[in-house]
């Protein structure tokens, strides 16, 4: 009986954390789109930037918040009318871009990430891990640019395509974006207490997820 009290009290904390957690969410989809407008092109960019950061480091570090629900907010703010028009790559630069090459670039942005995991999340070495993924760590810095030029190149299959997504659309692709996001969001240095759990969660999540896009890449022969 005491247990299924406990469990009780449990499931309403959960509640009440989601709640709160869609509130506080919903009172700044209201302030942007009441301020999104008057934005410059550059700045709506930097806002979403920070507001996605927000919601990867948020979100997830709440048992009551789940992924499918952490998509739906996130799907929300990206489908602001003043968010519609931007565009994280533009099409010029991308269109310089081979396959082959924006998919090594994909392998390079792994192995980048094992480099963050090994020479300096392991250590807890938080101030070099910022420096690294900030000033070295180009290829996966620049993943929505790779991903975009394999999205539109011929040699991924239309179900390919979807399993992979964008951040407009929800795949594996997304997650790389969001985690990844997450994780320099832990590290920020405006965090003074950063939390190696959940730092060690966003990376690995990250990882697991560009495993699974590089994979999808390769099975149409890549």
């Amino acid at each position: 009986r005491c247990e299924s009290r406990a469990g009780g009290r449990e499931e309403k904390e959960r509640q009440r954390a989601s709640i709160m957690t869609s509130i506080s969410i919903r009172k700044v989809i209201v302030i942007l789109l009441i301020v999104g407008p008057t934005l410059s092109p550059e700045f709506r960019v930097s806002a979403f930037q920070v507001f996605r950061t927000g919601i990867s480091r948020c979100c997830p570090s709440s048992p009551a918040v789940s992924d499918q629900h952490r998509r739906s907010i996130l799907g929300t703010i990206i489908a602001l009318p003043w968010l519609s028009s931007i565009q994280p790559v533009p099409a010029h630069a991308a269109a310089k871009i081979k396959p082959d090459d924006a998919f090594a670039a994909l392998l390079k942005g792994r192995d980048e990430l094992s480099v963050a995991d090994q020479k300096y999340l392991s250590k807890r070495d938080y101030d070099g891990l910022r420096s690294y993924l900030n000033e070295e760590a180009t290829n996966i810095n620049n993943y929505e640019t790779n991903a975009g030029v394999l999205l539109e190149s011929k040699r991924l299959d239309a179900e390919s395509k979807k399993d992979i997504g964008t951040i407009r659309r929800y795949g594996v692709g997304a997650d790389v974006i969001i985690m990844y996001g997450g994780l320099k969001g832990e590290i920020d240095e405006e965090n003074e207490n950063p939390n190696y759990s959940e730092a060690a969660k966003y990376l690995k999540r990250t990882m697991d997820s560009l495993d699974e896009v590089i994979a999808i890449c390769r099975s149409n022969g890549f």
